[in-house]
Formats: structure tokens, C-alpha cells, sequence
């Protein structure tokens, strides 16, 4: 997300004193505005990931608790991140 022009931090903690992190969080874009973008992987489909019963119930609290807070979040599989899809979507909406 660098080579986009995004400052970006990883394992972002998003809700202190709660333990919610985004995988990676878009902070500003390359002309220095607030983005506010939490990116997720799903973690794989073959590791358990977050891919458990338990884990997307605690994803889906997490994902509503940033919504409330202001975040976007844009979820996303590891195959699409791999792949080079996830870039490629925030290039066309983020860096028009």
C-alpha cells in the first residue's frame, strides 16, 4: 500500500481497551488526508484462519465496533490478496 501512496500501520489496535486490530490500517492517502481504512485478511482457507465459528463472531463485533467508530473496513481472502485483487480494488476507488 507504500507504493500507493498510503502511510500505513499494521496490526493496528483500533478500540482500546478492547484488543481489536485491523491487519493493516490505511491512515492518509498520498495527498495527507484521513483515509480511516481497515483492511482484514481472512487468514487462509486451509489454516484455520478466521474462518471458525468463534473467530467470525468476534469478527462480526469487531467489524461493527469499527463501523460505530467511524472505520471502513474492506475485508478480503488471502487468495485475493495473493493474487494482487485487494491492491488493485483500493488503487481504482482510493487513487483516482
Amino acid at each position: 500500500m507504500r507504493e500507493l501512496g498510503f502511510e500505513i500501520e499494521t496490526e493496528y489496535q483500533f478500540a482500546r481497551p478492547r484488543k481489536f486490530r485491523f491487519d493493516v490500517y490505511l491512515v492518509r492517502d498520498k495527498f495527507g488526508c484521513d483515509v480511516r481504512v481497515g483492511l482484514e485478511a481472512d487468514g487462509g482457507r486451509y489454516a484455520r484462519g478466521h474462518r471458525s465459528a468463534r473467530d467470525t463472531d468476534s469478527n462480526n463485533e469487531k467489524f461493527r465496533l469499527a463501523q460505530l467508530l467511524g472505520y471502513r473496513i474492506l475485508p478480503f481472502t488471502n487468495e485475493e490478496v495473493l493474487r494482487g485483487e485487494a491492491k488493485e480494488l483500493i488503487r481504482e476507488w482510493f487513487c483516482r
